[in-house]
């Protein structure tokens, strides 16, 4: 023990300077942990949403102020535009669509849809721009007109009635679907890639 002490005393300045040297590197191994380390940091807001074609029963790219029904590549459904806005997660990350879980689809009658684009045109001349649809849907709270279902689900709902509000807490059970799949996989909303 006495030896150790002795070294100590008689190097404090390599002490000093080791001691220094490792603050560094855990410092700068906690910054490169916290800012995801190689990837990429910057995300680009999403400029498409997913659509669900009733028809064909798969996603297609629409506009991220679409609002639904939209027309769908395979046409109308029962005389009707056939695209629905899908709310589509994954566990982990969103570069497999073969992993994608659509949480629910969403669709508007046409009177509500006529509404919601009149104020929507009218507040991006207001705010000279782009309006985003959703900043509308949030204030106006819209949901007289405003439809939920499951992909499976045959009936329509009403956002707000009993089974509306029962799909939309659809996210506790998939948070805790991708928690039981591993540490990193949280459940996460999936856009389609930017052009």
């Amino acid at each position: 023990m006495k030896k150790i002490r002795r070294w100590v005393n008689r190097n404090s300045t390599l002490i000093t300077v080791g001691s220094v040297v490792v603050m560094i590197l855990a410092l700068a191994f906690m910054v490169r942990i916290l800012t995801g380390g190689d990837r990429q940091t910057t995300i680009d807001p999403p400029k498409h949403a997913w659509f669900f074609d009733l028809t064909t029963k798969e996603l297609f790219k629409g506009g991220l102020n679409d609002l639904p029904p939209i027309d769908a590549p395979s046409g109308p459904f029962n005389d009707k535009p056939g695209g629905v806005k899908a709310h589509v997660f994954a566990c982990g990350h969103c570069d497999d669509p073969s992993q994608y879980i659509i949480a629910y689809l969403e669709a508007y009658l046409p009177e509500t849809k006529e509404k919601l684009l009149a104020e929507v045109s009218k507040r991006k001349a207001q705010f000279d721009g782009d309006y985003p649809i959703e900043y509308l849907l949030e204030e106006m709270a819209m949901y007289e007109g405003r439809y939920i279902k499951r992909v499976d689900d045959e009936n329509w709902s009403t956002w707000n009635s009993t089974e509306g509000v029962a799909i939309q807490k659809v996210f506790r059970e998939l948070s805790k679907t991708c928690r039981a799949k591993g540490k990193d996989m949280r459940l996460r909303p999936c856009w389609p890639k930017n052009d």
